[in-house]
């Protein structure tokens, strides 16, 4: 990618220097004014990379880079409203702070030395072993509301390019009532997305592992009642009829005559023959 200082240059401007004012406000202009930085107090990592943001009429500009009290750095840009920095200095001392101010290119000697706008004073921090990364993200969330609606994106740049350029990262540990496995995915997606998209994130894991455990309920259910209850014990059925046992005869009936009665008990006279043979 072509470096937009390529043709320019950079140069040592002797005769423009900081009377060592200290700017807690932006010195705005009818030709122009900074849209960041534009707050105080603020201060940036050296190393890191900032979007300075501005307007202006100027059809070219001159961009001055001061520490109080020290000879400014120019830079000569063509007509844009933006200009990716990485934060350094050659300065030894950082303790005092650094100012930009844009001046007309094409303007009068008079323009260059008076003329302009200014942006806010801000500081230059050198990280040593035992810094972290919190002090330089809780000095620069104070610019977050800063910028215009226009300017949205330049706002958002800075914060991502400073996020990416930290030696070190800081997590907040809070206690959580997520379902296993979001919060793991909720922290590695917090440095690149935004609050209203994480709070996505979670409310669709919990809600996702609602309707799991829904589903597995129901389906427990239905398996309960889909299942066949134990055999009982077996019906008793009859037992089988036993063949016919064997039986005494019954004795005979008596003889007949027995039963008769004599023709004389019925008062009928009988007659008997006497044999043929008898004397």
């Amino acid at each position: 990618m072509r470096d937009p200082l390529d043709g320019f240059g950079s140069l040592l401007q002797r005769r423009q220097e900081n009377s060592g004012i200290i700017f807690t406000e932006p010195r705005d202009s009818a030709n122009g004014s900074f849209i960041f930085p534009r707050t105080w107090p603020i201060s940036f990592r050296e190393t890191s990379t900032i979007n300075i943001t501005w307007t202006t009429n100027y059809e070219g500009i001159n961009l001055y880079y001061y520490q109080r009290g020290k000879v400014a750095t120019s830079i000569q840009i063509a007509t844009t409203e933006w200009y990716f920095w990485e934060v350094r200095t050659e300065e030894a001392n950082v303790t005092e702070p650094f100012v930009f101010r844009i001046v007309n290119a094409h303007g009068t000697n008079d323009e260059q030395l008076n003329g302009g706008f200014w942006s806010t004073s801000f500081f230059i921090r050198r990280d040593t072993p035992a810094d972290t990364v919190t002090s330089a993200s809780t000095s620069i969330s104070s610019t977050s509301n800063s910028a215009t609606p226009t300017h949205t994106a330049s706002s958002v740049d800075f914060s991502s390019s400073l996020t990416a350029s930290s030696p070190t990262s800081t997590t907040s540990s809070t206690s959580s009532s997520l379902p296993p496995g979001a919060e793991e995915f909720v922290q590695g997606a917090d440095s690149s997305l935004s609050p209203g998209a994480i709070a996505a994130v979670v409310v669709g894991a919990v809600l996702g592992a609602a309707i799991v455990a829904a589903v597995g309920f129901w389906y427990g259910r239905r398996k309960i009642r889909n299942v066949r209850p134990p055999a009982g014990p077996a019906e008793l059925t009859a037992p089988p009829s036993l063949p016919p046992q064997w039986k005494s005869p019954e004795p005979p009936a008596p003889p007949v005559e027995l039963y008769t009665r004599p023709p004389e008990l019925h008062g009928d006279r009988v007659y008997y023959e006497m044999p043929s043979n008898h004397n």
